[in-house]
C-alpha cells in the first residue's frame, strides 16, 4: 500500500513517471509521430505590469506570414522534431520578440481530440532586445507590450489574427493576480514516449466529523494502481476518461478538473522517435450519481487522510490550481 500511495502523490505532483509502467499497458493505436498524426502547438503569455501600476501588458508580435500578415497574435507555433515542449515555446518567443522567455507554469492544454493540442505557458523574460519594425523577419514583423486595456477595445480586436487568444490571457491574468499559496507551478515533465497516454486520478471527499480526507480510485483490488490507458487519437479527452475507467471498474459518471501533470520529451531515444505524451487527469465523481462507499469497492481506493496530501488536493481542486483543459 506504500508503493501505490507513493505512486498516487508522484502523479498529484506532476512528476514523472516510472517508464517501466507504460510498457505494461495494451496500444493498438499507431506511434504519435509530428506531423503526420499528431500536431502539437505552444504558445507563451507574458505580462507585466504597466508603469503607472493600473493594468497589466501583454507581449504581443506582429505576423509576418502571408495569409495572415500585419495581425497581431500570441507568440506561438508547431512543436519541431526533436524538441520539449519547454524548448519549442522557448525557441518561439525568441523567434518571434526576440526576448528570451523562462516558462514556470503550464496553464492551459486545449485540444481537438488528441491529435492536435495547444500547451499555454506562462512565465518571465530572461533578456534579450524586443524586436521591431527593423528586426521583421520570416517570424514576425515586430513584437510589442501591449495594455489589456488596448487588447479589448473595439480597434485592436479588429487587428487580431483570431479571438482564440482572448481566453487565455484573461485566464493568465488572473493566475497573476493570485495568491502565491494558491498557485501550482507545472510544467512537463520529461519522459521520452512513442504513443499517447492518459493516467485518470480520480478524488473523492470523505468527510470525517470536523476533518475531511479524501481518496483515490486504483482500479482492481488483486493489482492496485492508477489506471492508465493508451489514448485514441480520435476519442476526446473525457471520452478515454471514461471509457478507461469502465475498463478498470468504475461505471459512475466523472468530472474533469484538470491536468495536474504532463509527460513529454521529443527527443529522440535509441533511434526511435518519441512524439508521445502522457496527460495526468484529475478527475471527481458527478455528484449527481454519488453514491455511499460500499464495502465490495472499499479495496479499490486508497485513503489519504494526511495534512500534505489533502491540501495539495485541495489546492488543485481550486480555479487556477491545475491546468485547465479546454477540449
Amino acid at each position: 500500500m506504500d508503493k501505490i500511495k507513493a505512486e498516487v502523490c508522484s502523479a498529484l505532483a506532476g512528476k514523472a513517471s516510472n517508464r517501466e509502467i507504460f510498457g505494461g499497458v495494451r496500444c493498438d493505436e499507431r506511434p504519435s509521430l509530428l506531423r503526420y498524426n499528431v500536431t502539437y502547438i505552444v504558445a507563451a503569455v507574458l505580462v507585466r505590469e504597466s508603469d503607472d501600476g493600473k493594468d497589466h501588458e501583454i507581449l504581443m508580435m506582429q505576423e509576418a506570414k502571408a495569409s495572415c500578415r500585419g495581425l497581431w497574435y500570441l507568440p506561438a507555433g508547431r512543436l519541431e522534431d526533436n524538441e520539449t515542449l519547454v524548448d519549442g515555446v522557448k525557441r518561439e518567443v525568441l523567434e518571434e520578440t526576440g526576448l528570451l522567455f523562462e516558462p514556470n507554469a503550464m496553464l492551459v492544454v486545449e485540444s481537438q481530440w488528441l491529435q492536435w493540442l495547444r500547451f499555454t505557458f506562462t512565465g518571465y523574460p530572461l533578456g534579450g532586445k524586443l524586436k521591431t519594425e527593423s528586426d521583421s523577419d520570416k517570424e514576425s514583423l515586430q513584437a510589442q507590450w501591449i495594455s489589456w486595456k488596448q487588447l479589448t477595445s473595439t480597434e485592436w480586436q479588429n487587428q487580431l489574427r483570431a479571438p482564440d487568444i482572448m481566453p487565455l490571457i484573461r485566464q493568465t491574468l488572473q493566475w497573476h493576480k493570485e495568491d502565491k499559496e494558491k498557485k501550482i507551478y507545472i510544467v512537463p515533465s520529461l519522459v521520452p514516449l512513442t504513443h499517447c497516454f492518459v493516467k485518470i486520478v480520480l478524488v473523492e471527499k470523505i468527510a470525517k466529523d470536523s476533518t475531511s480526507s479524501f481518496r483515490v480510485y486504483v482500479g482492481h483490488s488483486s493489482s492496485p494502481s492508477i489506471p492508465l490507458v493508451c489514448a485514441s487519437r480520435i476519442d476526446s479527452l473525457v471520452s478515454v476518461c471514461r471509457e478507461g475507467l469502465k475498463s478498470f471498474g468504475y461505471k459512475r459518471s466523472i468530472r474533469i478538473v484538470g491536468l495536474c501533470g504532463v509527460e513529454h520529451d521529443g527527443s529522440m531515444t535509441k533511434h526511435v522517435k518519441s512524439d508521445g505524451l502522457c496527460l495526468t487527469v484529475l478527475v471527481i465523481s458527478d455528484d449527481s450519481e454519488a453514491k455511499a462507499q460500499t464495502d465490495s469497492d472499499r479495496n479499490c481506493w486508497v485513503e489519504f487522510d494526511d495534512k500534505p496530501t489533502c491540501q495539495l488536493i485541495e489546492r488543485l481542486m481550486l480555479p487556477n490550481g491545475s491546468i485547465s483543459i479546454c477540449h
